[in-house]
């Protein structure tokens, strides 16, 4: 085989999986295409001088095995190095993995880099400091300075979501005026956040925007001006989905440069990491890095067969059946295992028949030639602590679960019209069919429940 190069690999062992994960079996898939790979260990004392002396070695690339925190942090160095990056996430956000489609499994991260398919990525700048994800000022930068590590390792991305909770209902306002830093009127506001966007996803899984890329040559701004704490809520699903543009509570900008004074001076957090505080002056470095990121067309599939990621519409919406099953089991399961009874029995028993059914229709994707995906059990961790809560404030509790589940199950009826609709393999058909069938049983017992428990209160 031919020799491709050497590599440096920058294993951040203080990173949520930096030091309890097995890289081996994905480096090994690396080093199969002629690779020799270094490692430092950044997390046990490495400094700068140690890693620019390795460098000077002549190293083809770099492999970063670590989170944002981590890449932040080494964000400069990077770009002064000038070689492509491959990143293996380790972290507890990996936000900027998601944003380039990296998978989070060690070995199919290890792919990736393997292909050798390479696409260049602007950085943001806050005070000159690089930022990959996002700049915030408010309450993340707050989570961001009392998020507590033991719980950032423990419950990765649901410890910013329970911490973003607690600041938000502590939340003070302040006086910010922003300005393209030309010379047009400043827009003055008070507000309780202001987020500065480079990348698709920020925050551990939240998309900044529907719209936003990393590639783009423009940054993204939003600004929140409520400080109702029930509205806020109401408009925390929208934000990870990063459907919150459309609301009249949040004001969103684009441009190249921003310039943002606050009154009092706040701190800024960039990518989870605290930078100091504001005035802030925001702008983009186009093309600044480049990351091995999956191929457009082909992509090695875990068997070492070729596999295509301009996936067929047919896949797609059998694979979003898999997805949407999959999340419906997870959460009868959490919902079976707070309520106890009947009703935990009867949530066990549809847990283990979405589950089955998800498990047949991906066995029929594999042999398609596809992968299934899995569910962001991040994003899933906060829908839950959201229904959890709004069941909590409910005046029946059990009935507003009830009601959450009825919505989850309507979610997974579409996601099964949509694949009858298309021309999907026919040994999944009769699947899907007694799917939609169970469903149609299943909305008609839950809602039987829900009166049942509103007359009974």
């Amino acid at each position: 085989m031919t020799r491709r190069g050497k590599a440096l690999l920058l294993r951040n062992r203080k990173s949520r999986s930096g030091a309890s994960v097995d890289l081996r079996p994905g480096l090994d898939v690396i080093r199969r295409k002629g690779v020799e790979i270094d490692e430092i260990s950044i997390g046990d004392g490495a400094n700068q001088e140690v890693i620019n002396s390795s460098l000077s070695r002549k190293y083809d690339f770099v492999i970063v095995g670590g989170g944002d925190g981590t890449l932040n942090c080494m964000a400069e160095w990077l770009v002064a190095a000038g070689r492509p990056v491959g990143i293996i996430p380790l972290g507890t956000g990996n936000d900027l993995a998601r944003t380039l489609d990296i998978p989070c499994q060690v070995e199919e991260a290890c792919r990736v880099i393997a292909a050798g398919n390479r696409r260049k990525i602007n950085l943001g700048r806050v005070n000159d400091k690089y930022f990959f994800n996002a700049a915030s000022i408010g309450v993340s930068s707050k989570v961001a300075r009392n998020l507590d590590p033991e719980n950032k390792k423990r419950w990765g991305a649901l410890a910013y979501r329970w911490a973003l909770l607690k600041e938000i209902y502590g939340r003070r306002d302040f006086r910010a005026e922003i300005s393209s830093g030309d010379d047009g009127e400043p827009l003055r506001l008070r507000t309780i956040q202001i987020t500065v966007g480079n990348g698709k996803y920020y925050g551990g899984g939240q998309a900044f925007s529907e719209e936003s890329s990393i590639y783009k040559p423009e940054l993204g701004l939003f600004a929140i001006v409520t400080q109702n704490f029930l509205k806020l809520l109401k408009m925390a699903p929208l934000f990870m989905l990063g459907r919150h543009t459309e609301l009249e509570q949040v004001i969103f900008l684009h441009g190249k440069k921003f310039v943002i004074h606050t009154r009092p001076p706040q701190e800024i957090d960039a990518d989870g990491e605290l930078l100091g505080k504001t005035p802030a002056f925001f702008d983009l470095d186009p093309d600044a890095l480049e990351f091995f990121v999956p191929a457009p067309q082909n992509q090695t599939s875990l068997g070492g067969e070729k596999m295509s990621l301009m996936r067929e519409k047919n896949l797609v919406a059998l694979d979003n059946v898999v997805v949407s099953a999959l999340k419906n089991a997870d959460h009868y399961e959490e919902d079976a295992a707070r309520l106890g009874g009947k009703l935990a029995s009867y949530f066990k028993k549809l847990a283990n028949r979405r589950r089955e059914a998800a498990e047949d229709l991906g066995a029929i994707l594999r042999r398609s030639g596809d992968m299934p995906k899995m569910p962001d059990r991040d994003r899933e961790s906060f829908e839950e602590a959201l229904s959890r809560l709004k069941a909590f404030v409910a005046s029946n509790e059990e009935v507003e679960l009830l009601r959450e589940r009825v919505k989850s199950e309507r979610e997974l009826a579409e996601t099964v019209k949509m694949a009858l609709d298309f021309r999907v393999p026919e040994e999944s058909r009769p699947i899907l069919q007694e799917l939609e069938a169970e469903i149609g049983k299943t909305l008609m017992k839950l809602r039987q429940l829900i009166d049942s428990e509103s007359t009974g209160s």
